[in-house]
């Protein structure tokens, strides 16, 4: 988990920029976070979901590169996204206004992933861990994506 005070950013442990951000202006969220494709066939892309009050994104960069990205480009309707984030190039998949902002909060998840659908009534899942193969991962993910979760929807909700 990172807090920030007066934009001064303090990583994990680990060095990831996870979790609650506190700033002056109150509580703003960044999470690493996984677009799925559906709830069958996942194909995980990962970036960065933020809050910051006003506005929900979901921030493409080098980790989503990695991926399996032909779902997302067909979402957005662009080709060479593979290749911009391979350069360096950062993209938001999701930028919602909170006053255009529809979440909810998928029952099989658990609380551990959120569908948003955009302002072009596009529908994202996005899980709050990454979603693993084997049933203890799985069950791990679960517990920590809905502590996660819980920040989340206090965020949103408000």
């Amino acid at each position: 988990m990172s807090i920030e005070t007066n934009h001064q950013h303090v990583n994990d442990d680990a060095g990831n920029r996870n979790g609650a951000v506190m700033e002056n202006t109150g509580v703003t969220l960044a999470e690493s976070a996984w677009a799925l494709q559906n709830k069958i066939n996942p194909f995980p892309v990962g970036g960065e979901l933020t809050w910051d009050g006003e506005r929900l994104r979901f921030t493409l960069g080098t980790l989503a590169g990695e991926a399996f990205v032909g779902w997302v480009e067909e979402r957005l309707g662009v080709e060479g996204l593979k290749d911009r984030l391979q350069a360096g190039e950062t993209v938001d998949a999701i930028s919602v206004g909170k006053d255009e902002l529809r979440v909810s909060w998928p029952a099989i998840y658990a609380g551990s992933a959120l569908e948003i659908t955009d302002q072009n009534d596009r529908t994202w899942l996005i899980s709050l861990d990454y979603p693993s193969g084997g049933s203890i991962s799985q069950t791990m993910s679960l517990f920590s994506g809905r502590k996660k979760g819980k920040a989340w929807k206090k965020a949103l909700a408000g």
